[in-house]
């Protein structure tokens, strides 16, 4: 690191011209990428719910779901149909339209709503997500009927909701990150040129991060929801990253001159941000373990983004700090915090934090006890934690997908547009008579099982003697293919269990059980899905694949801190303590979002549930995001045990030169995040309150108290290691 400071001291000016450049070049490519970013990527592809969801599609889809209300009398008078027919004729003749569902066409009495006002018609659309959005926009026109409100829901709007939700949403927050950040360094430096490079530094990795967001698009599918990380980390990791050089430098500084200061910082706090770096993408490659696109994305965006900030800070940021020198404490201001003493051998001393220190390891049992029984106590309501999947419902109140989500549940039958779905497959095709009679057998035993509201079938057209119905199925007619259209297809038919519970109730997945265990028709397969089935496959998801990322990130962190340390003890110590501090977290966020603590503050609806991704995404971006502050601690602790051999010595003088840079650093990462839970999507905000909140806990409670007490209890065996691993290291 040492001889890379060298080196871009000598080619500054090349290195800032080169970056400005870059800049330039990935924030015009950058513009624009979020409205091609795709909001889903939260299935399992292996999955049963989402195989039987792939298939489902043959007969409904949910691209787009219009709701037609009369203004006046009811749908299926005369005038209802004059007015709506020729509208859906229209739209079946569209290019991009597959296939249109509607009471006209099949009879189905479902399609109705209680009052027989308003009529779901169900449109499956052809292309790509982006494709289907511009569609649902295009068909407003040629779906509009005289007499007739109408309001849009389905994939495809929610798809477009939750899109330029996030993009308003992330503009928003960056528009109030930067200011507010400027505004704590200013306070913190007292100097604008000091208080600007952090803020250049972040502005560079936002425009680096859409860039590559932009360019991993074309290769493979990256989410929407990766944007929101890859900002996050983007802004957050550079300012950190500064902060830390930066702190450095101006220590050195009065020491050793304008170079050899820049050398000295990065040999030091910049080794420290290579391997904060490193441990920030070891832990988002945790991901990769789970299948699920999102997550995947998730990892691909938030590794490149933080590979990018440590190269920007380890280059860029040394290169800056040369050109300025001396005048990195120009344009002073005449306010702000107070100045670290300018006496090292008193600030050392008798400061704040070697107090803290003191006072720590004077009583290490009692205050490493009290902290270890907060964090179980604020880890508590993770026990209660009822992981869910995101809908419609996580949108704003007033967006029109939300609305006509909550009308279909609202005024048709219970849970119409969140069945479970199951599709019945025989051997052979086409199927005959004795096949669809045992079909309505099967249906009739469905609709037995506890808690099912209905069963959709072709006997609610043709109510009475099951053969009346089996009859128009076969029909040849136009009427008899469409009601066979929306029941059989080939060789599989498709029957819709609308239950009386809500999709992520209890008593609803163990319906899903039930349902499962009834008989299937003679010599018929049958796949589940529906929401339902896919809550809990999300449930098996989690309990499957969790334990693999915690084990991965665990033995991967141990072996990235070991080449650090040179420690078997801190390593592990280190592991501890942040699997601790992040289920404490986790607590948190179960307290606050499921149980539905400071709505009017944060400004959501509680669900009663947690997104499922929620704990995994934390995991992997707080396990690597608090061990910046870690590494930072042990690291200045290390020197300073390397200089004196005394531990206790060590400990103290470590948290004294380090605990203003990791308060003022988690209290800027925590801004930034901060700024993020104004999304209006209830997964951003949830990510960005549990992020801060352990980052705080992270910064404060961990690395003044534990480590200190800790380190005390532990002596000289925190520096312990077998003779070959230092034998090897040497």
């Amino acid at each position: 690191m040492a001889w890379l400071a060298r080196l871009i001291v000598r080619l500054r000016y090349v290195v800032v011209a080169v970056y400005a450049l870059i800049a330039v070049v990935c924030a015009s490519f950058g513009a624009g990428v979020l409205a091609e970013l795709k909001p889903g990527g939260f299935r399992d592809p292996t999955a049963e719910s989402t195989i039987a969801a792939e298939r489902a599609r043959h007969f409904t889809s949910g691209d787009l779901v219009v709701i037609y209300r009369a203004i006046s009398g009811t749908v299926d008078d005369v005038e209802g149909w004059a007015a709506l027919v020729p509208a859906l004729t229209r739209a079946e003749e569209d290019p991009s339209v597959e296939k249109v569902v509607s009471f006209f066409t099949t009879g189905a009495p479902w399609l109705l709503s209680k009052d027989r006002t308003s009529t779901v018609v169900l449109i499956t659309l052809r292309g790509s997500d982006l494709e289907k959005v511009a569609a649902s926009q295009r068909l407003l026109g040629v779906l509009s009927a005289e007499g007739f409100a109408l309001t849009r829901g389905g994939y495809a709007p929610v798809f477009d909701a939750i899109t330029s939700t996030v993009e308003h949403d992330l503009r928003r927050a960056e528009l109030w990150a930067m200011p507010l950040t400027l505004l704590l360094l200013l306070l913190l430096f007292r100097s604008l040129i000091s208080a600007a490079l952090p803020v250049i530094l972040g502005g560079v990795a936002v425009s680096i991060t859409l860039a590559i967001l932009r360019a991993l698009d074309h290769v493979g599918e990256v989410t929407i929801y990766a944007a929101n990380v890859a900002t996050i980390l983007g802004l957050g990791l550079a300012i950190d990253y500064a902060l830390f050089v930066l702190m450095r430098y101006r220590e050195e500084l009065p020491r050793v001159g304008e170079r050899r200061a820049v050398v000295r910082a990065m040999a030091t706090a910049g080794t420290a941000v290579a391997f904060s770096g490193a441990t920030v993408a070891v832990s988002l490659c945790g991901l990769f373990l789970f299948p699920h696109g999102m997550l995947r994305s998730v990892a691909v965006g938030g590794i490149a983004v933080t590979l990018a900030t440590v190269v920007l800070a380890t280059t860029l940021l040394p290169a800056l700090l040369a050109l300025l020198g001396h005048r990195i404490d120009a344009l002073k201001i005449p306010f702000g915090l107070p100045l670290p003493d300018e006496d090292e051998a008193k600030a050392l001393e008798h400061g704040v934090w070697p107090r803290i220190a003191r006072l720590v390891m004077a009583q290490p049992v009692l205050v490493g006890t009290a902290v270890v029984l907060v964090l179980v106590a604020c880890a508590t309501p993770f026990a209660r934690f009822s992981p869910s999947i995101a809908d419609a419902r996580a949108l704003p109140r007033g967006m029109e997908a939300r609305e006509s989500f909550e009308a279909v549940e609202r005024e048709f039958l219970p849970h119409l547009g969140t069945p479970h779905e199951l599709l019945v497959t025989w051997p052979t095709a086409p199927l005959g008579g004795d096949d669809l009679t045992a079909l309505l057998a099967y249906a009739r035993r469905l609709a037995s099982v506890p808690g099912v509201a209905r069963v959709t079938s072709p006997e609610d057209a043709f109510p009475g003697e099951p053969s009346r119905a089996v009859s128009a199925m076969l029909a040849t007619d136009e009427a008899g293919a469409a009601l066979r259209g929306l029941f059989v297809q080939g060789d599989t038919a498709r029957l819709a269990v609308l239950s009386s519970f809500a999709v992520d109730d209890e008593r609803s997945l163990e319906q899903l059980d039930l349902l499962r265990s009834v008989a299937p028709p003679p010599g018929a397969r049958v796949l589940v899905g529906g929401q339902s089935a896919w809550v809990a496959d999300v449930r098996d998801a989690l309990l499957r694949y969790t334990p693999r990322m915690v084990l991965f990130i665990a033995v991967a962190m141990l072996v990235v801190l070991l080449g650090l340390f040179r420690s078997v003890v801190l390593p592990l110590k280190a592991v501890a303590m942040n699997l601790l501090s992040l289920t404490a977290s986790f607590g948190a966020i179960v307290w606050i979002f499921q149980d539905g603590r400071f709505t009017t503050l944060l400004q959501y609806e509680p669900l009663g549930t947690t997104e499922s991704t929620v704990p995994v995404l934390m995991f992997a971006i707080v396990f690597g995001l608090s061990m910046d502050y870690e590494v930072l601690l042990l690291s200045r602790i290390r020197e300073e045990y390397v200089a004196t051999g005394d531990n206790t010595r060590a400990v103290e003088r470590g948290l004294a030169r380090t605990g203003r840079l990791i308060t003022s650093g988690a209290l800027l990462l925590v801004t930034v995040v901060l700024c993020f839970a104004t999304s209006r999507l209830v997964l951003i905000k949830t990510l960005a309150v549990g992020i801060s909140f352990a980052v705080l806990l992270d910064a404060t409670i961990v690395r003044s108290l534990l480590v200190p007490a800790t380190m005390r209890l532990l002596g000289r065996y925190n520096w312990w290691a077998p003779s070959f691993l230092r034998k090897l290291w040497e």
